[in-house]
Parts: C-alpha cells; sequence; structure tokens
C-alpha cells in the first residue's frame, strides 16, 4: 500500500505568520467545536470538522516553532524507521514492539510494513500511560509534602 504521510519543514519566513495565526485562532482552539470558514471573502462558507481543527492548531504551532511535523493518514503502511521517528525511538525498539505483536505489521519480502492506524493507537494509550504515570506521581509528591 503506497503511503500519503509526508514530513513537512517549515520555512523561517512561515513562523511569524503561524505565530499569529495561532494566536488569533486559540478561543476557536480550545473551544473544541468544528468551525466554518470562509475562503478568500467569499460568500460560501465551509465547515471544517473537530479532528482537523485539532490538527490545524498542531500544525500551526509546529511551524510557528520552526519545527518539522508529520501527517499520517491512518490508512497508510509506515516504515520501521518512520515509525520509529513517529514514537521517538529506534528502530531496532520499533521491530521488538513489532514481533512482541503489539503493534500490526506485515512483511513484503525482507522488509517490515508498519500499519500507521495500530502505530497510532499504541502511541495514545502509551501516552495516555505516560501521563496517567506523570498524575500519580504528582499526587504521591503532593501528598508527601514536597510540593
Amino acid at each position: 500500500m503506497a503511503t500519503d504521510s509526508a514530513v513537512l519543514i517549515p520555512r523561517p519566513e512561515e513562523a511569524g505568520i503561524a505565530d499569529l495565526a495561532q494566536r488569533k485562532l486559540r478561543p476557536v482552539f480550545l473551544a473544541k467545536n468544528s468551525i466554518r470558514l470562509r475562503v478568500n471573502g467569499g460568500t460560501e462558507e465551509i465547515e471544517v470538522p473537530l479532528s482537523a481543527v485539532v490538527a490545524l492548531d498542531k500544525a500551526l504551532r509546529s511551524v510557528a516553532a520552526g519545527e518539522p511535523f508529520s501527517v499520517v493518514s491512518s490508512c497508510d503502511e509506515l516504515t520501521t524507521q518512520q515509525a520509529a521517528g513517529l514514537l521517538g525511538v529506534s528502530r531496532p525498539f520499533v521491530i521488538k514492539l513489532l514481533e512482541a505483536g503489539k503493534i500490526a505489521y506485515r512483511k513484503v519480502g525482507t522488509h517490515r510494513r508498519v500499519d500507521a492506524a495500530s502505530l497510532l493507537r499504541f502511541k495514545a494509550e502509551t501516552d495516555a500511560e505516560s501521563r496517567s504515570a506523570i498524575d500519580a506521581l504528582s499526587a504521591e509528591t503532593y501528598e508527601l509534602g514536597f510540593s
């Protein structure tokens, strides 16, 4: 299966534009609703769903910071190197996760193709576990009077 994934590298001159857009749209992003846009002063409005609004917020923050970011469709298959990049881990670690059955993949000849939907689910689960552990540690620190 072909991949439509892209790593986007913002140009330095885009940072200020993205920062201003993100700040002006912040109330919209915080409302966590879909939005309606009017393109180029036209009369027709288009609705943008909440999931795309969240993605736009993240993209604008990355551009404003001058950081590359990825756009990945959950239908994509990724190389182990791409999967490692998305998780922020090494390729050998990803291979261990695949072989342990934690993330779905298939082999194409000798190469592994990682199922993007499975990878994104795994990332969401581990991120949630990390947040929970941090919350528990924070609560324990507070209870012990170290705050």
